[in-house]
């Protein structure tokens, strides 16, 4: 089974971090263990009470900036923490949780873990940018029983040149031979890797002594072939049986994942990692038409890009996919409220809110659609909402200010400019409302 525990990290602003060390607790129970960064602590949500953690293998963190997956944090045993390369340490801000998934095994009896979590802290910021690729085909995942050489692909053009840093592949019990091959623009070939005899028990990440170059136009393709067999003395069923893809290790996966670090563009306002995303995005999107995810990250690359109308298509494609998702209504109700499409953005906004009553985002969105719309004693209702749930959110509390005062309630607007500009002193719509105000009421009759 794989259990979440969420990490609420100590600091108080932005910190450089040179390595992380994970300590799994119990090591005979743990298989292995990974980190993700959830800088919107979206996760701890789907804890029954705080530090209790929670079940689930494929997490979603959300977010609404581009922020890509960049390191592997990951841990098995016989790992030491080491530092990353020079330049490239791990950003982690106030208020960003971390969230350790364990890989269980069963000892038989019942077991009690306490995992830890060593922070190295640098003072030297990240200078290069690195980000995760992943390469997978688990749709292709149905392996008859008895089948000897059941073969999975998949492929990535690169968009930039890159870098290849490291190399992650990743497969459960029938995985008999996994390779990963470069295919350069010339026609020429790189083995990234091959592992003629895959151990799920010997699983890591591998670093390259030196970096891989890869130019634009380069296919990246990942073969590996399993063995449901009677033959494979690993297979977990005896007799072998039809095995599909899924989260337990008696299921199957065919995840490639590489760290790439993409050259320098001559445009210093074009960041690479974007146009990585985005092809690896559309790949995704054309391999799993009906795969919410894809849509939902494919969108948010758009949004950020400012390709508007395409984010809100792939928004709509994943809301129809999971009509009741909180967090891709309030996406898509975000990105048609930027759009001018106003009533259909608090249609969507509402409906996040009546799946999720504490989401936050869906709370100011929703209270910034309704003061666009005059309708101003709803957005505060609903500003006021969100403030409990973010009572330090500066954005929130000016614009609550600023409904206010348009319904004439000059003194208490007073205080939540007040509010915002001690959270944030440069809150310029705060500032400018404030002075606006101290001459309305030194001015009544004006």
């Amino acid at each position: 089974m794989y259990w979440n525990f969420v990490f609420r990290t100590p600091v108080d602003r932005t910190r450089w971090l040179k390595a992380i060390e994970i300590r799994p607790g119990e090591k005979r129970v743990v298989h292995h263990a990974n980190i993700l960064v959830d800088r919107s602590q979206s996760a701890r949500r789907q804890e029954s009470q705080p530090g209790t953690g929670f079940a689930g293998m494929e997490l979603k963190i959300e977010s609404e900036t581009f922020d890509p997956d960049s390191h592997f944090l990951f841990w098995k045993p016989g790992t030491v923490p080491k530092p990353e390369p020079e330049g490239m340490s791990l950003r982690l801000d106030k208020d960003t949780d971390l969230i350790l998934n364990i890989h269980l095994q069963p000892s038989g009896k019942p077991e009690k873990i306490q995992p830890s979590l060593g922070l190295y802290f640098t003072d030297k910021p990240a200078t290069l940018f690195p980000m995760l690729l992943q390469l997978e085909n688990d749709r292709q995942l149905d392996i008859p029983p008895g089948e000897k050489r059941f073969l999975v692909t998949d492929e990535f053009t690169l968009p930039v040149d890159v870098d290849l840093l490291a190399i992650y592949p990743h497969a459960h019990y029938l995985g008999k031979d996994l390779q990963a091959l470069a295919t350069l623009p010339d026609g020429s070939t790189k083995t990234l890797i091959h592992i003629s005899q895959w151990d799920l028990n010997w699983q890591a990440v591998y670093r390259y002594a030196a970096p891989v170059s890869l130019p634009k136009g380069t296919t990246i393709s990942m073969r590996y072939t399993y063995d449901n067999s009677s033959e494979n003395p690993v297979n977990p069923n005896d007799p072998p049986r039809r095995v599909v893809s899924g989260n337990r290790s008696s299921d199957e996966m065919a995840h490639l994942w590489l760290q790439v670090l993409p050259h320098a563009s001559a445009d210093s306002a074009f960041d690479p990692r974007m146009l990585l995303q985005e092809a690896m995005a559309r790949h995704n999107v054309g391999k799993n038409p009906a795969d919410f995810e894809a849509h939902y990250n494919f969108a948010a690359i758009l949004q950020a890009r400012g390709v508007s109308a395409e984010a809100i298509q792939q928004f709509e494609f994943a809301v129809r996919l999971r009509p009741q998702d909180a967090t891709a209504n309030n996406a898509l109700g975000a990105a048609l409220l930027a759009a001018g499409r106003i009533d259909d953005a608090i249609s969507h906004l509402t409906a996040a809110l009546e799946t999720q009553p504490d989401n936050f985002d869906a709370h100011y969105n929703l209270a910034n659609a309704l003061a666009s719309e005059d309708k101003f004693l709803e957005a505060i209702e609903h500003y006021r909402a969100a403030i409990r749930l973010h009572p330090d959110d500066a954005n929130t509390e000016a614009n609550l200010g600023s409904a206010l005062a348009e319904t004439g309630k000059l003194s208490e607007a007073k205080q939540h400019f007040e509010r915002a500009l001690r959270i944030d002193p440069h809150h310029k719509l705060a500032r400018e409302n404030l002075e606006q105000i101290a001459r309305d009421l030194k001015n009544p009759q004006e």
